[in-house]
């Protein structure tokens, strides 16, 4: 784990990230955006927010917001060319200041409890947690969350 500073009322403190989300994308940038805003509005929100952004060049409106995002300390962005998403997720990991790193896909719409739930898991005898990959009109399967064991988490 690393530290992270950050400036509170004008004094810069340092904090522990327990949670790190990687986001590898490439021109998708205003779907980029709702994820990252649903991201952010998570009562457990992770610690850190990596954004491994592949696009050539954003549109403007989502430029600013990008940029935006990034100078309010709710994200950072990698800038990586040429695009490859094993790549992106190699420098997420290492760009990663927390504890435990969670890859998402740009277009996701997070469970409440998404982040924290990963973050319960890693640490103790599991060394990796994936999740279901939906495809549009495909429902979430709870089974599919359960280990050999049963002691599956939503």
């Amino acid at each position: 784990m690393h530290p992270r500073r950050e400036m509170r009322k004008g004094i810069l403190v340092s904090r522990v990230i327990q949670t790190t989300v990687v986001i590898p994308t490439y021109r998708r940038g205003e779907i980029l955006l709702r994820t990252l805003d649903r991201l952010c509005r998570l009562a457990a929100a992770p610690g850190e927010i990596l954004v491994a952004d592949q696009t050539e060049e954003h549109p403007a409106d989502v430029e600013r917001e990008l940029r935006r995002l990034e100078a309010e300390g709710a994200v950072r962005r990698l800038r990586l060319s040429p695009p490859s998403i094993p790549r992106a997720m190699n420098v997420g990991l290492r760009e990663a200041q927390g504890k435990v790193v969670l890859f998402l896909d740009d277009d996701i719409e997070p469970a409440p409890g998404l982040v924290a739930a990963h973050a319960a898991r890693h640490g103790g005898e599991y060394a990796a947690v994936c999740g279901q990959v939906l495809q549009p009109g495909e429902e979430p399967d709870p089974e599919a969350n359960r280990n050999p064991r049963g002691d599956g988490f939503q």
